[in-house]
């Protein structure tokens, strides 16, 4: 449940920020197939994806999992 959370929030960002999956797999150097399986929670997010992705956008990411814990809740 918590990798669909994330997944869904990054997909978020990404959108937010004029990206599609091929232009986010290129900054943090994965697939566009990887991408896809982690915003829909059907891969697991390690840390270091995700303090990359953060990167990516600018946001804490602290924060940003604290954010997607509470919505867990």
């Amino acid at each position: 449940m918590i990798n669909e959370i994330i997944g869904q929030n990054v997909a978020a960002h990404r959108i937010a920020n004029g990206m599609d999956q091929a232009d986010l797999a290129k900054k943090i150097k994965a697939s566009q197939p990887v991408i896809s399986r982690l915003e829909s929670g059907s891969a697991q997010w390690t840390i270091e994806r995700m303090i990359l992705v953060c990167l990516v956008f600018g946001i804490d990411s602290v924060e940003f999992l604290n954010e997607s814990l509470h919505q867990k809740i």
